[in-house]
């Protein structure tokens, strides 16, 4: 037996140091930290909307005993994720800045630091963290009337001096009475923006001019991401965003772009250029995108991205007298085979697809890398069942037959289409983790779900999860086929079992 290296009472306190460290490393209300140099107390403020926020502020100010307990947590402290929305914190900052006059870091070792505070101008008070190690900032903004440019513009000053090695940035802004407030928003970013050299990661909100912010960032030699944004019709009876009057120019290093922008502009000013290093892309237009436009986007993907392993296209336009002959065929499709190694495509678009049974098998033998396959299995319209070509069980045969290597699969389905019998055994999915249908319609009774859960039980196995959109009109269906399925699955196991055995 080879001799202990380190006694038992330095091993416990290298544990102990490990515990701490694990504790500390991660901290969500800053009052804990403020409680670390003596006793702090909350007060309820009561503002004019009725809306109870408090303030944090010291009983008594810190003694050098304090100090001291501070010390031995602060160098600790990795993470700063502030959830508590409605508390300030500045009677608490304003006496440890006198306090303390020093310039240095107040937690010297933070890495990230999240300050969503959406109550008035909290988010000033961030600025106290502030410090050269922090390589992700998470910020979320409120901006009253009052705001100017200026003052914005002081405040992005300080995160461009004060955190000069950010790698990401995401900002996020809270809408109340001060829209008008957001136009001095784009003009400071588009200034802090090129400041940040070392940035990789950018997220951003809906704002009116979000493209001039963009382009900004073309000069960054470290840009990996852009993500602007998430959802813009949330906000579009606040503003609207202004088409893109330029030809895009991104970093060179771009790897990831998440946009919002009609398939016309994506076409003709944002692909315009080669993007040999993208390897996903993601972009949603709140307009009514049609056969024609969604085949001039997928022609300019081809020809531009080809290095594309992730591919998500979202045409959500909710408008009623949307032409019903607008849906998308495989030819709309088919100019991003040229993409030869694609692992995740999803298009989502207001109409079902009209996809045949043979175009989904071309797909499939065309992209044989695609793991991850989404076709628009939550229309927001529907058309008759009798509108064809409308995938149905038979489809889900063609998919066990050629696909599969796929782990994820989005089909809109007539579950109200009958099995029918010479329908042939298919193979099993072995590696499909989540069947999505989306909104698709199924009977709710028990006898007219028994046929298509037997049918299932056939090539699906226990890890594969049904899975229906909560916008579905009726889960019922679907609840009950997940209860079935997972016990015939289970039977047809027992048989498998059974018979193998008694060939032994």
């Amino acid at each position: 037996m080879q001799p202990l290296v380190h006694g038992p009472l330095t091993v416990c306190k290298l544990w102990a140091d490990i515990t701490m460290d694990s504790i500390w490393q991660e901290i969500d209300d800053p009052s804990v930290i403020f409680r670390l140099l003596g006793p702090v107390e909350e007060r309820p403020l009561h503002d004019e909307d009725g809306v109870y926020d408090s303030e944090c502020s010291f009983k008594t100010l810190p003694t050098l005993s304090g100090w001291a307990r501070f010390d031995i947590y602060r160098r600790r402290i990795r993470v700063l994720d502030d959830v508590i929305l409605c508390t300030s914190y500045r009677p608490v900052i304003n006496d440890i800045a006198v306090l303390q006059p020093n310039s240095m870091a107040f937690l010297p070792n933070l890495t990230e630091l999240s300050w969503l505070h959406y109550r008035d101008d909290s988010w000033r008070e961030s600025v106290f963290f502030m410090h050269e190690g922090i390589k992700r900032f998470s910020l979320g903004l409120e901006l009253e009337e009052p705001e100017t440019h200026e003052a914005i513009l002081k405040y992005f000053e300080h995160i461009a001096t004060r955190m000069p090695h950010l790698q990401s940035f995401t900002l996020r802004l809270y809408r109340d009475n001060a829209i008008a407030s957001e136009a001095h928003i784009g003009p400071a970013l588009s200034w802090l923006l090129p400041k940040l050299r070392f940035l990789k990661v950018l997220v951003l909100p809906a704002m009116e001019d979000m493209y001039a912010v963009i382009a900004s960032t073309a000069s960054l030699p470290n840009l990996e991401t852009i993500d602007a944004p998430r959802n813009v019709q949330l906000y579009e009876t606040l503003f609207s965003i202004s088409p893109p009057s330029f030809h895009f120019t991104f970093s060179c290093n771009l790897q990831s772009l998440s946009l919002t922008i009609s398939y016309s502009d994506a076409a003709t000013r944002l692909l315009c250029t080669e993007f040999p290093t993208m390897t996903k892309l993601c972009l949603r237009s709140y307009k009514l995108e049609s056969s024609i436009s969604t085949r001039s986007l997928t022609k300019a993907i081809s020809l531009h991205c080809e290095s594309l392993r992730d591919i998500e296209l979202i045409a959500v336009a909710d408008e009623l007298d949307f032409p019903t002959d607008e849906r998308i065929t495989l030819a709309d499709i088919q100019p991003l085979f040229g993409c030869r190694s694609v692992v995740r495509f999803r298009i989502s678009h207001v109409l079902p697809l009209q996809l045949t049974n043979n175009d989904i098998i071309t797909l499939l033998r065309n992209w044989g890398t695609v793991i991850d396959l989404s076709l628009n299995d939550s229309p927001s319209r529907l058309l008759p069942p009798e509108s064809e070509p409308y995938s149905d069980w038979e489809t889900l045969v063609v998919v066990a037959e050629h696909g599969r290597h796929l782990e994820h699969l989005g089909l809109h389905l007539n579950g109200f289409a009958e099995i029918r019998s010479h329908v042939s055994m298919p193979p099993p999915l072995p590696k499909l983790k989540q069947l999505s249908v989306g909104t698709s319609d199924l009977p709710s009774k028990m006898k007219d779900v028994l046929g298509p859960a037997r049918f299932l039980s056939r090539f699906l196995t226990l890890q594969c999860l049904v899975h229906s959109s909560y916008q579905g009109l009726d889960h019922t269906g679907w609840n009950i086929l997940s209860e079935l399925l997972e016990s015939f699955i289970r039977v047809r196991m027992e048989e498998q079992e059974l018979a193998r055995t008694r060939i032994c």
